[in-house]
């Protein structure tokens, strides 16, 4: 295994810039060195970049002491693949989005109150509300079962990539979300923030997978009435999707 390593010293160069880079990011407690070794699953999922952040970053912080499961990394990994995790640990303080002031959070909705959506309206396919272009709009056929009670694609950018997105109610009041990456360049998990009008989150994020491909539902009992906005985050872009339900 030191023979490989050293026949490839660009992965060992790389992996230092994530410790170094990861380390400047880890509380105390993370960097506590007897954390137990990860299985092999949840090993398997952190070098393909599918865990989620503290996950990730606990790893981080324990193949930094853990020779054992440095030279597994090591063994594992594609040197594109820790170029991308270099990415995303020299990034990873940009990309999650800060919680704003609610100063800067009224400015945005300044910019998004001409651009609503009203999912129990009418537009046609192809119109334009700001970035968001309607594909498609459906409402319940009285006496046909559907699990929709109306819903709407929509297409928009986030960044260079590109989504659609259902956005849809259901009969029981729930709202559900199912976003599709149609152009996705930057193979990154999209981030989604639920918030109301004043900016405070109602449920915790979701997130896509690195394909931008994802299906969420929003439980009726935490969707407040007025403007929503469906907050979306990619690699330190923003875009947001600000709606309404019908009455």
């Amino acid at each position: 295994m030191a023979q490989e390593e050293n026949r490839d010293p660009s992965k060992r160069q790389a992996l230092e810039k994530i410790l170094d880079g990861g380390l400047k990011l880890l509380s105390a407690e993370d960097l506590k060195p007897h954390t137990p070794c990860p299985d092999s699953w949840t090993f398997a999922l952190y070098v393909q970049g599918q865990l989620d952040e503290d996950a990730q970053r606990s790893i981080n912080a324990h193949i930094a002491f853990c020779s054992e499961c440095y030279h597994e990394y090591l063994a594992l990994a594609e040197p594109e693949d820790v170029m991308k995790e270099v990415e995303r640990e020299l990034h990873s303080a940009t990309a999650t989005p800060a919680e704003r002031s609610p100063d800067a959070w009224r400015l945005i909705m300044e910019h998004l109150k001409s651009f609503v959506l009203d999912l129990g309206k009418k537009y046609g396919t192809g119109a334009m509300l700001g970035p968001v272009r309607i594909l498609a709009e459906t409402s319940a056929v009285r006496g046909k079962r559907s699990s929709l009670k109306l819903s709407k694609l929509l297409e928009m950018s986030v960044g260079d990539n590109t989504y659609s997105i259902e956005l849809g109610l259901r009969h029981n009041g729930s709202l559900h979300c199912d976003f599709d990456g149609e152009r996705t360049p930057h193979k990154i998990p999209l981030r989604i923030v639920l918030r109301q009008e004043t900016g405070e989150a109602l449920l915790p994020p979701e997130e896509t997978n690195i394909h931008g491909n994802g299906d969420f539902e929003f439980p009726a009992d935490k969707i407040l009435g007025g403007v929503l906005v469906l907050d979306l985050h990619l690699d330190g872009q923003e875009s947001h999707i600000a709606f309404v339900l019908p009455h």
